[in-house]
């Protein structure tokens, strides 16, 4: 068994406080470059993340352009569809009441016509004949047609135009009819439309949602940044002076070991001893 000597003693305490300080030294100096080194990662990987939130955030931006846009859009063609099917519908009143005095109005009032005219014909004819009469006696009477003759034709005229236009009244009541339904699609296009557009107006706001928490989180990646740069630099400083600083006091131990062995008389490995 190997007896421990004072110098035995002493040699395996300078080499453990070199090795301390080695350790010490290799330690701080390693562990601020794995602290620069995992900075630099951790700062590639913020940097990656504020790159995509930037690309998000710009192509959030243009959506939310694109749907206000469209919103706006919409309510233009929802007023203008809006507004047309209230003039269509106003058409199809005008045209209504139109066909209600071309087929129904207008024949009555021809018919009325048509049923004075032989009685007017007769006095026509009996006028005709005292003029006539008249013309023996000096008064200037020299009708080409006598005027009896002149009413009768205008009922002839007039025979046909009443029952024509009664015949018009199934087209004015088609016509109408077609004005009407454009109308009502019209108002039911306009509704959809205005649907449509709630809907982009409300998928819009979602979007600026989306885009003020992709401005937030911009942000928060800008101060983790800032953050990961600074506070890598600062421990990579703290463990490179707690590595040199741990060297340092085994040196000085081991300094005040050899200084200690050397005045009890122990000896110091590679001198001699003062007993």
């Amino acid at each position: 068994m190997m007896r421990m000597t004072p110098e035995r003693v002493a040699r395996a305490t300078s080499i453990a406080l070199l090795v301390g300080a080695i350790v010490g030294l290799v330690g701080g100096i390693g562990g601020a470059a794995w602290v620069l080194g995992a900075r630099g990662l951790l700062l590639e990987s913020v940097e990656g993340a504020r790159d995509g939130a930037a690309d998000l955030d710009v192509l959030v931006d243009g959506l939310l352009v694109t749907l206000e846009t469209s919103a706006e859009t919409l309510a233009s063609v929802e007023s203008a569809v809006g507004d047309g099917s209230a003039e269509l519908a106003r058409i199809a009143g005008i045209g209504r009441d139109l066909g209600q005095v071309v087929t129904g109005d207008v024949p009555a009032a021809l018919d009325g016509v048509r049923g004075a005219l032989p009685a007017l014909e007769d006095s026509a004819r009996v006028l005709d004949r005292t003029m006539r009469a008249l013309s023996f006696v000096g008064v200037d009477y020299d009708a080409d047609q006598p005027l009896d003759q002149s009413i009768a034709e205008i009922d002839v005229l007039l025979a046909d135009i009443p029952s024509t236009l009664r015949e018009q009244a199934g087209k004015f009541d088609e016509t109408i009819s077609g004005i009407t339904a454009l109308a009502i699609d019209a108002q039911a296009v306009s509704g959809q439309v205005g649907t449509v557009g709630a809907g982009l107006r409300d998928l819009a706001q979602t979007v600026e949602s989306v885009a003020l928490t992709t401005g937030a989180m911009i942000e928060v990646l800008d101060r983790l940044e800032s953050l990961v740069s600074t506070g890598a630099i600062a421990l990579s400083l703290i463990a490179l002076v707690g590595g040199l600083a741990f060297s340092a006091s085994q040196l000085g131990l081991w300094w005040w070991f050899r200084m200690l062995a050397t005045k009890s008389g122990a000896g110091w490995p590679g001198e001699a001893s003062a007993g």
